[in-house]
């Protein structure tokens, strides 16, 4: 199954440094850290400080797996920061909509916006 995305919110930054594509972001539009909050996630890839780039904010978007990933998974911010993975002690930042078998796959991620109680 191809890999896709339905953005609903996309907002434009100026970056403050070098982004992967798909890569989680927070809401300054600086890098998501480790475990952290995230809001997004990076359409392109961005090349260094100062460049202008465009994330998804709500909707579903491309992601890459920092391992296997079993749809239906809550996820997190990967300590490759450019990743996410199944969580387990960070931050629920999306639920996988198609699954991984390795680190470096594409997956399709339903964002979830912060501060959720309902999941608890």
């Amino acid at each position: 199954m191809s890999t896709s995305s339905i953005s609903i919110l996309s907002l434009g930054f100026q970056s403050s440094s070098a982004l992967a594509q798909y890569q989680p972001i927070q809401a300054t539009g600086n890098a998501a850290v480790e475990g952290g909050i995230a809001f997004g996630f990076t359409k392109t890839a961005v090349g260094g400080p100062g460049e202008r780039f465009t994330a998804t904010f709500l909707g579903t978007s491309v992601a890459v797996a920092g391992g296997a990933i079993a749809a239906g998974s809550f996820l997190q911010v990967h300590s490759n920061v450019e990743q996410v993975m199944t969580k387990s002690t960070g931050i629920i930042i999306g639920i996988a909509l198609s699954s991984a078998s390795a680190a470096g796959d594409h997956i399709e991620v339903f964002i979830l916006p912060p501060d959720r109680p309902w999941l608890g």
